[in-house]
C-alpha cells in the first residue's frame, strides 16, 4: 500500500513562528521579518517503508529550495536528494529547524550507527548562500556517495570571497578506531580581510 497526497504551507511569518517556538528566540529583540511557503508532494511506500519527497518547492524571504528527497527507514538506510538553493539564509534555516524539532539533536539524528548503515547518493547546487553576513557563498556545487560507512563529499566546489575552493571530503566510520575525517581544499584568489 502507498500513502500519497500534497502538503502546502502558505505564507507564513517565520519570526512569529520562532518566537512561538523558541523561548529563547521569543525573549531576544532580534527581529529579521521574513515569510515562508512551501508545497511538495510525497509518496509513502508502507511495505517497503521509504518515503518519497519529490516536487519540493521551499521559499523563505527571498530565497529557494527545490528538489526531491528519498529515504528509506528501514536497514540498511538508503537516501538520495537532488537539491538546488538560491539566496537562501542558511542560519535562518537552523534557527527554525532547531525550534521546530528541540528533542533531535544533530549528533543523534546523524549518528555513527546511521552512518554505518547508510546508503547515500545527493547532488546539491546553490548560489547566493549566506550565513548572516559573515559567509557569503556565491556558488556552490557538490555530490555525495557513501556506503558501508564511508562517505565522500565530492567535487565540492565553492565560489567566495573573490575566488575559488575545490575541497573533498571523507568520512570513515569503519576501518578506523574512531571516526576519520579527511579534507583536502584548493583555494585560488581567495582575499579574505
Amino acid at each position: 500500500r502507498s500513502i500519497m497526497g500534497a502538503l502546502t504551507m502558505d505564507a507564513t511569518d517565520v519570526d512569529g513562528v520562532l518566537k512561538k517556538l523558541d523561548p529563547y528566540y521569543a525573549n531576544s529583540t532580534q527581529e529579521q521579518p521574513q515569510n515562508m511557503q512551501a508545497q511538495f508532494t510525497y509518496n509513502f511506500e508502507t511495505k517497503s517503508q521509504i518515503l518519497d519527497l519529490n516536487n519540493i518547492h521551499f521559499e523563505m524571504g527571498a530565497g529557494s529550495i527545490d528538489g526531491s528527497f528519498k529515504m528509506s527507514f528501514t536497514s540498511p538506510h538508503q537516501s538520495e536528494f537532488s537539491l538546488t538553493a538560491d539566496n537562501v539564509n542558511i542560519k535562518r534555516l537552523s534557527q527554525l529547524g532547531k525550534a521546530l524539532f528541540p528533542s533531535l539533536p544533530s549528533q543523534s539524528f546523524f549518528s555513527i550507527d546511521l552512518i554505518k548503515q547508510l546508503t547515500i547518493n545527493g547532488k546539491l547546487a546553490g548560489t547566493h548562500l549566506h550565513f548572516n553576513n559573515n559567509l557569503q557563498i556565491d556558488n556552490l556545487t557538490l555530490n555525495v556517495v557513501g556506503q558501508n560507512g564511508i562517505v565522500q563529499i565530492a567535487p565540492l566546489s565553492v565560489t567566495a570571497y573573490g575566488g575559488t575552493h575545490n575541497i573533498t571530503i571523507n568520512l570513515d566510520v569503519i576501518n578506523k578506531e574512531q571516526p576519520f575525517i579527511q579534507l583536502t581544499e584548493q583555494a585560488d584568489q581567495i582575499d579574505i580581510e
